[in-house]
């Protein structure tokens, strides 16, 4: 059976140190429940508003904030006041190593994806789309395509 793609909203701004590079560990509050080797879309949030790539999750860590930090800042894509305001009060974090990160030449806007994926809202955090979708085939080559 094949895998479900994963759909990740992410900020604007940090969806573009993806794909530049220079944010090479996507962090998260709560526990993903994907594996390494997962594809993610990357679902730029507002004002952008469109699938604009994808990564690969090449490892999953879990630890906590401090620890996570300490070992990982410098791949992290964020300044340690953003960081510290993410996880606040959170007693663990994980880390998603972001692999072959590459945007589409023509991002999918959230309407065109609509019309493919009709009753699609963006996720808060992220959503599966399971290969039983209209869009599941369009987006698998899509990635594949681009790789």
């Amino acid at each position: 059976m094949r895998e479900p793609l994963v759909i990740l909203s992410i900020h604007p701004e940090y969806a573009e140190k993806i794909f530049s590079g220079i944010k090479q560990i996507e962090l998260r509050r709560s526990r993903p429940k994907f594996s390494p080797g997962t594809i993610v879309l990357v679902y730029s949030t507002a004002p952008v508003q469109k699938i604009e790539g994808f990564f690969i999750v090449s490892q999953i860590i879990e630890n906590t904030p401090e620890s996570l930090w300490n070992d990982y800042s410098d791949l992290c894509g964020v300044t340690e006041d953003e960081y510290q305001t993410y996880f606040n009060e959170a007693l663990q974090s994980y880390g998603l190593f972001v692999s072959k990160a590459i945007r589409f030449p023509r991002p999918i806007s959230l309407h065109d994806f609509q019309d493919i994926c009709p009753g699609f809202f963006p996720p808060q955090s992220y959503r599966y789309l399971r290969p039983d979708q209209p869009a599941y085939d369009l987006l698998r080559k899509k990635c594949l395509r681009s790789t």
